[in-house]
């Protein structure tokens, strides 16, 4: 049995995860119609998040940090249920921090092309989008 300093120390740990991790997940809801938003067409997505601005980015990047926090938090974790798969924890938080800091570095430039550009720039917009989205959200935040 683990001591009780170890648990409850780690259970104090596991429950500012979950506040840090839902604080900018409830910014997101409210600023962006997360995850609703991701059922509409990639134009409507990048408009949407245009009108977002610096507070919309800075929720995204509150959530990639606390998911990518939990890689920090697992091995603790994992000692102090006494388990023993080091690596899944901390590749997990890595795997959804990439899927997430799209929204922070390259959603915002294309939602400012695909809002100020002309028609070209629109389609590349969306077409950038769309392999972002499915390759770092679906493949890698999600899948991974």
């Amino acid at each position: 049995m683990r001591d009780a300093r170890t648990l409850a120390t780690t259970a104090g740990l596991m429950l500012a995860f979950v506040v840090a991790v839902n604080l900018p997940y409830a910014a997101l809801i409210s600023l962006f119609g997360y995850d609703d938003v991701l059922r509409e067409p990639p134009g409507e997505v990048l408009t949407r998040f245009a009108g977002g601005g610096e507070p919309l980015v800075l929720a995204w990047a509150g959530f990639a940090a606390a998911a990518l926090s939990f890689a920090l938090l697992s091995p603790r974790i994992e000692h102090a249920a006494g388990l023993s798969a080091g690596w899944a924890g901390p590749a997990s938080a890595v795997a959804q921090f990439a899927g997430l800091s799209r929204w922070v570095f390259a959603v915002p430039v294309l939602a400012a092309a695909y809002v100020g550009g002309d028609a070209s720039e629109r389609a590349g917009a969306v077409a950038a989008y769309q392999a972002l989205h499915g390759y770092l959200g679906v493949g890698i935040g999600e899948t991974l």
